[in-house]
């Protein structure tokens, strides 16, 4: 019973949190949201929930016997919601750490899972980026032909409006032309 009170505590800041700082401009927005745009957002949420908590049985092998799915689910929900809720995600690693302790895995073990996990992140992200980098390579050989025109006039308006910047800056009375 405590915990659902914290829960309904905790969800009754987050909606108020916005009105608080002058923000009530949210839910105005949120009901023109388009709904089926919203709840396919959602999910795409829980399935990524799901697909996180079979990951991170994988990971875990024989020590995931003490876990049920719907456990593991709830412990991957618990490190992606400390994630966003501290400074820079720091948070994450530690609740995951934390509640895989609770359910007997040891703590070189839970460590090992976090980094594992993080490590096949990066390489997912990694190939991503060079796979969208190898299709833009095709172009660097080409000439710029008819474009160096417009290249150009594009860098003489950068060095126009580095001027008036500078002028703003540093001279008064830039509103007085000559």
């Amino acid at each position: 019973m405590k915990r659902i009170a914290w829960l309904a505590v905790g969800l009754l800041a987050a909606v108020l949190i916005p009105l608080v700082l002058g923000g009530g401009d949210i839910f105005q927005r949120l009901r023109t949201f388009p709904f089926p745009l919203l709840m396919a957002m959602f999910g795409m949420i829980i399935l990524c929930w799901g697909l996180n908590t079979l990951r991170m049985r994988i990971l875990l092998g024989d020590s995931a016997r003490n876990l049920s799915i719907k456990r593991s689910l709830g412990l991957i929900m618990a490190s992606e919601f400390a994630y966003c809720a501290t400074p820079g995600g720091s948070g994450g690693p530690l609740t995951l750490m934390a509640v895989l302790s609770r359910n007997g895995v040891g703590a070189a073990k839970s460590s090992a899972v976090f980094a594992t996990d993080q490590l096949s992140d990066l390489v997912f992200f990694l190939l991503g980026a060079i796979d969208g980098h190898a299709k833009n390579l095709r172009n660097v050989l080409k000439p710029a032909g008819g474009n160096a025109i417009g290249a150009f006039f594009v860098f003489l308006d950068l060095l126009e409006c580095q001027i008036q910047g500078f002028t703003k800056l540093f001279l008064a009375h830039t509103d007085l032309e000559a």
